[in-house]
């Protein structure tokens, strides 16, 4: 899949589909990606990622779900770049099973990527598969057009 205006392109694997800004597995599990402008941000800000934007990220985590575990950091690559992976185990609600959120921050340019995959049972090692599969065929074909309202 590329994404020209956006500057990416990944392979989408079998037989995940992809709708709108979503690719989703049959089991429900979704990757996601976000780009943020970092034109005019806070030098303090762009000098500490990627853990300046790490509170935001667990914000949100748990504005959606029970956060279970602490989270799990450790470094990552994206198409040859320095990138983080932030692992949140977590649940909707008690009784559900355990899901996965996996964040890869990547900065390219003047933009901060952010890569999402929230995975569900039935099929989450497979889905952690393949999610890991479109990281490793993200590639960045030109800088990204900057994001409204980034």
């Amino acid at each position: 899949m590329e994404i020209p205006e956006s500057g990416y392109r990944f392979t989408v694997p079998h037989p995940w589909v992809t709708f709108g800004e979503e690719t989703r597995s049959p089991s429900g599990s979704i990757f996601t990606i976000e780009i943020k402008s970092l034109v005019d941000a806070d030098p303090t800000f762009l000098a500490e990622l990627p853990d300046s934007i790490l509170p935001q990220i667990e914000a949100r985590t748990r504005y959606y779900f029970t956060v279970v575990e602490p989270m799990v950091r450790s470094d990552a690559a994206i198409d040859g770049r320095k990138a983080a992976l932030v692992v949140y185990p977590v649940r909707v609600r008690p009784e559900d099973a355990q899901q996965e959120v996996r964040y890869w921050i990547v900065l390219e340019g003047d933009a901060l990527f952010l890569l999402r995959a929230t995975l569900t049972p039935p099929q989450i090692d497979s889905d952690r598969a393949d999610a890991q599969k479109m990281i490793e065929s993200f590639r960045f074909v030109q800088p990204p057009a900057p994001p409204a309202g980034g």
